[in-house]
């Protein structure tokens, strides 16, 4: 999904499921790119199911009130946090997070088109439901 606000883009997807053989099933790897200005970074981290889930309802919710947040960080802190959430009674919303990979960091925010947020929700449901589930995973979990 690729988020555009200017010279500002994000592009998030989901790369890879736990399958539901694992102690974890539908833990996901996300992968966020994002540019801002003359910044820019990428990385992926992966996210637990729960956390997964209510961040789409969550944004599923600010798409119909226009009130309140969503966000979402990674397993591992500080590898991977986005938020998106109204800044006005006016139904102005704005995206922010950060993302890290290794000793590198990028954080930004900027201004989120509203029609943006149930096209998130439903393109982030739709790639996890569409990925076949990593069975290399379970490989590693044999040995």
């Amino acid at each position: 999904m690729r988020i555009v606000s200017g010279p500002n883009t994000l592009l998030l997807e989901i790369t890879e499921v736990v399958p539901p053989t694992l102690p974890t099933p539908g833990d996901a790897c996300l992968t966020a790119e994002v540019s801002t200005g003359a910044f820019s970074g990428r990385g992926s981290s992966w996210v637990e199911a729960p956390a997964l889930d209510a961040f789409l309802s969550s944004l599923r919710s600010l798409d119909h009130t226009r009130k309140g947040e969503a966000q979402i960080e990674s397993m591992s802190p500080g590898e991977l946090r986005l938020r998106i959430y109204s800044v006005d009674s006016l139904g102005h919303f704005a995206l922010s997070g950060r993302i890290a990979e290794r000793n590198s960091a990028v954080e930004f925010h900027f201004e989120l088109d509203p029609s943006y947020l149930s096209q998130i929700a439903g393109t982030l449901e739709r790639s996890r439901c569409a990925l076949p589930p990593n069975t290399s995973l379970e490989r590693t979990r044999e040995r």
